[in-house]
């Protein structure tokens, strides 16, 4: 299984880092805004309110 973080702030990349690599979770980050995404659709989006 492949994991991909999405999210538009910089601040929310990092603690999203964080705390992936305090669970040891393989994870890749892109800044980016949800709606502009080029590759295809993924079967699950979750949303975690603020750590």
């Amino acid at each position: 299984m492949r994991i991909t973080a999405v999210d538009f702030s910089p601040e929310m990349l990092k603690r999203a880092r964080k705390a992936a690599d305090e669970y040891g979770i393989e994870v890749a980050f892109i800044q980016s805004d949800v709606e502009t995404l080029t590759f295809r659709p993924i079967p699950l989006i979750l949303w975690c309110p603020p750590l």
